[in-house]
């Protein structure tokens, strides 16, 4: 076979070929019900116009992944990122100049090559808080 497509519906699954004949990549449901999809290469779900809505099979959506590259979930659900109870699985955020915590809106930290800053958006030291009033503490 070369560059063919096999749909076997018996098996549930269709499977894609390279020109060797290879299988590079296969869409199947398995026999819990589960759909998986696997590729020797990129898997591209939606393109840069277009929101991805991903939910339980029903017309709740859990998570959203928009194209101006923001995450959220949605329905009052809270979203976790990482999985601390498997062990061993650090969570990284690569900010290009800052990582930005924000909560409602508000930014409430800015973590830049310089330091952490809270309460500020331009920490002078390793951790600077800001406090009201224009105060601020610097701890090196």
């Amino acid at each position: 076979m070369s560059d063919d497509v096999l749909i076997t519906p018996a098996s549930r699954k269709v499977e894609f070929f390279d020109n060797g004949g290879n299988i590079d990549g296969k869409i199947e449901l398995d026999s819990n019900g589960n759909l998986n999809i696997t590729s020797t290469g990129s898997i591209a779900i939606g393109d840069i116009t277009q929101d991805i809505h991903v939910g339980d099979g029903t017309q709740a959506v859990d998570l959203v992944f928009d194209f101006t590259s923001s995450i959220y979930s949605v329905a009052n659900q809270d979203l976790t990122i990482g999985k601390g109870s498997l062990g061993g699985n650090d969570v990284t955020i690569d900010g290009a100049g800052a990582v930005l915590l924000s909560l409602a809106g508000t930014e409430q930290a800015r973590l830049t090559s310089t330091g952490l800053g809270i309460g500020t958006t331009s920490p002078s030291t390793d951790l600077h808080v800001a406090q009201p009033g224009g105060t601020s503490t610097h701890y090196t």
